[in-house]
């Protein structure tokens, strides 16, 4: 995403490992190289939440990059090595903020005594 949009519901997770360690010029050079070649496309075959949405975008960048060495990334493997573990963490947060905000308080057992705590 360029530096000067916003995108007011997402979860940023830093790929800095696995990126063939490329500079930050270097990045945004392929990343703007990438969405200009993107943007024939997009106007080809538009927007779809199924068959061509950001997560297309994604994988087809990262495969050019060769991401943790690789140019053969799909969705799926997407989800399950790179996002899966950020997004548990939102979603945890998210329940935690959710219980705060209406209740004032949440209550988590830890895992070594069983114990309840109230924060």
């Amino acid at each position: 995403m360029h530096i000067d949009e916003k995108w007011n519901q997402c979860v940023n997770v830093p790929l800095n490992e696995g990126t063939n360690e490329l500079s930050d010029k270097q990045w945004d050079f392929v990343l703007k190289k990438h969405h200009d070649g993107m943007k024939k496309i997009i106007q080809k075959k538009p927007y779809h939440e199924l068959d061509h949405n950001c997560y297309d975008y994604i994988v087809s960048f990262l495969n050019t990059v060769e991401f943790k060495g690789r140019s053969e990334h799909t969705k799926d493997s997407l989800a399950e090595n790179v996002l899966n573990d950020p997004v548990e963490h939102v979603e945890n947060y998210l329940a935690v903020y959710g219980a705060v905000k209406t209740k004032g308080s949440y209550v988590v057992s830890t895992k070594k005594t069983g114990e309840c705590i109230e924060n």
